[in-house]
């Protein structure tokens, strides 16, 4: 999953720094991995929901290998193609793990997992770019494509199966017992029994009270669309900003300084983003404050870092804690709609920023990620 989460932003700025491509082409192909990781999310949801955690290992496998094979032909549509089937790749891949960690560990533990893979995710994909950048393994792209192959072939053998599929399940009956057991006790119905019971049931009642905060999967699905939508903008639209100031190995060290930090950061604050509303709504804003008003650091080599770093480690907490916040009003269930929202607000930033760019409106690229956020901040309340 590291090498898969370090090939998606190394191969995209591959095609933007080797090759010449218009601003318009450029959020085309960033459109179209979208589009592709969309269909294939919805077409694999059904082997998600039924827990074949293996069967979308194995199509992660079969794809970034399909994947190393065209990028050899190291040509503009070759190595575009390459990346759409990364995307198929990165989809099974996300759902194949999500589907494990749901199904293999306690409902209470998901969130620490689930947060805990994407900081590993982050410390490994810097390790790899640093080590790729600065020229202590002689390693190629593509030599990074045939790693990620081998990887994925260990991966389809290690990984646990799914023997007995009932965690979610569990979850989700918890969840209806304990709101029966509040709605019937503010009417009155359950006092003698509630009583009788005593702190069992004031565990449960607490448990459905607290619960209620979390806003419908709909409201987090739009509120994921629009935050993702800001990063994605300011994503897609990078490159193309600094290539004439900065070449891509340096581009890639300073990604990958930020992967090791941001990912030592992720584990000081691992606690805070356990799907809690309010600090998702906190983090939106501050990720969307971050992206806009610090735009100017990005164009100077010295202060490249400091803005990635910013950029990456508010992304991963609102990732994290709007995931969990899914997941706890989800049960478990539906994940590939989570990764679709979140697509959907790839596609749609990753458009924008290639129109705003070949307008030449200086002023949107700042403008935008507001009205994003403050939108996406919005659905939480």
């Amino acid at each position: 999953m590291a090498l898969l989460s370090m090939l998606d932003m190394a191969i995209f700025t591959y095609i933007g720094f080797t090759f010449r491509v218009s601003p318009i082409y450029y959020s085309v192909v960033a459109a179209s991995w979208s589009i592709v990781y969309i269909i294939v999310n919805k077409f694999l949801s059904g082997l998600g929901n039924s827990g074949r955690n293996k069967s979308l290992m194995g199509i992660a496998f079969f794809s970034i290998t399909s994947s190393l094979i065209l990028f050899s032909g190291n040509t503009l549509y070759t190595v575009t193609l390459a990346y759409m089937f990364h995307a198929v790749a990165v989809s099974s891949a996300n759902l194949a793990m999500s589907t494990s960690i749901y199904e293999l560990f306690d409902s209470s533990a998901w969130s620490k997992y689930s947060t805990l893979q994407r900081i590993l995710q982050n410390l490994l994909r810097g390790s790899t770019l640093i080590v790729i950048s600065s020229g202590i393994v002689s390693a190629s792209l593509y030599n990074v494509l045939m790693l990620a192959s081998l990887l994925g072939a260990l991966s389809l053998l290690i990984l646990p199966p799914i023997t007995l599929g009932i965690e979610r399940k569990l979850h989700m009956l918890g969840k209806e017992v304990s709101s029966l057991i509040g709605f019937a006790s503010s009417r009155g119905i359950l006092t003698a029994a509630i009583d009788s019971v005593g702190d069992i049931s004031s565990r449960a009642l607490g448990f459905w009270n607290s619960s209620r905060t979390v806003p419908s999967r709909g409201r987090i699905m739009v509120s994921v669309l629009l935050a993702v939508a800001t990063g994605d903008f300011v994503f897609t639209a990078m490159p193309l900003l600094v290539k004439t100031s900065l070449p891509l190995s340096e581009y890639w060290m300073a990604q990958g300084i930020t992967g090791i930090t941001v990912a030592v950061g992720g584990l000081v604050i691992s606690r805070m983003l356990s799907g809690n509303r309010k600090v998702a709504i906190s983090i939106i804003a501050l990720r969307g404050l971050w992206l806009s008003l610090a735009m100017p650091l990005m164009y100077k080599e010295e202060t490249l870092i400091l803005y990635l770093i910013g950029m990456y480690f508010l992304g991963l907490a609102m990732d994290a804690s709007l995931f969990n916040l899914y997941s706890e009003s989800s049960s478990g269930y539906g994940t590939h709609s989570y990764f679709i929202s979140r697509e959907l607000g790839t596609l749609f930033g990753s458009l924008l920023a290639g129109l705003v760019l070949a307008s030449g409106i200086k002023e949107a690229i700042f403008i935008f990620p507001i009205i994003f956020t403050v939108s996406s901040a919005i659905q939480l309340l």
